[in-house]
């Protein structure tokens, strides 16, 4: 998260409207739009949204404050970062890594991201085909992996998470403790479900420092649990909590 606060802080600084090259473009207001097949290197806007095309080549960073984000099939580019806005990308996403503070973030099928996948407020969802060299992260958000593999961990504080079928995650799922006090009205905080899907694999740990609703379906395989006690289940949807 450490480039997302930077682009912040640096939002709060600028006075000037910055120039666009023939190489990058850089705006304090308005859209950014690259077009098919387009080569650029670097995108950063402070309010307006980011379209990349398809088969676009964005050789550096994506970044937007205020905005949304989104990626058509078959585009390349480097960091993409968003601090109030989701990111959503077509098929055959290639990117380096994709951070989000206040937005989801939806790849769609055969994305290769080669670090991490992070929100801190918002859902993650990859779709099929899809790998990550890193982890996935978020702290108030569902995380969905569709026959996607992940060779870091995946982490949570207070979503739903799915690891759905056919996927695979060579670390550890962990949930940490929420931390502060929590001033709702309801009788109790929001448990968590968690769902191992079928021939999903978990070749780490599952810890969990928190209560959360486990399910792990009969054919998927898992290393060791730590603070939940999992609920097998063989049909095509886990129970319904």
């Amino acid at each position: 998260m450490n480039r997302t606060a930077l682009l912040l802080a640096a939002a709060l600084t600028v006075s000037l409207p910055l120039s666009a090259t023939a190489q990058s473009i850089s705006k304090v207001n308005g859209a950014v739009e690259v077009a098919a097949g387009q080569t650029i290197d670097d995108i950063s806007t402070v309010n307006g949204a980011v379209s990349v095309a398809a088969n676009a080549i964005v050789k550096g960073d994506v970044t937007v404050v205020n905005g949304a984000i989104q990626i058509a099939d078959g585009a390349r580019v480097g960091d993409v970062s968003a601090v109030n806005g989701g990111v959503s990308a077509g098929a055959r996403l290639t990117a380096s890594d994709v951070s989000t503070v206040n937005g989801a973030i939806h790849l769609g099928t055969g994305a290769r991201i080669s670090k991490d996948v992070s929100s801190v407020n918002g859902e993650i969802l990859l779709q099929s085909g899809s790998s990550v060299g890193g982890d996935v992260s978020t702290v108030n958000g569902a995380i969905g992996l569709i026959g996607t593999r992940v060779s870091g961990n995946v982490e949570s504080v207070n979503g739903n998470m799915t690891v759905g079928v056919n996927s695979v995650v060579n670390g550890d799922i962990i949930y940490q403790a929420p931390k502060g006090i929590s001033f709702s009205f309801n009788n109790k905080r929001r448990v968590p479900t968690v769902i191992i899907g079928p021939r999903a694999q978990v070749k780490g740990n599952l810890r969990f420092e928190r209560e959360v609703k486990l399910y792990v379906h009969s054919t998927a395989k898992v290393g060791k649990i730590t603070g939940a006690t999992a609920v097998a289940y063989s049909t095509d949807r886990a129970p319904t909590p």
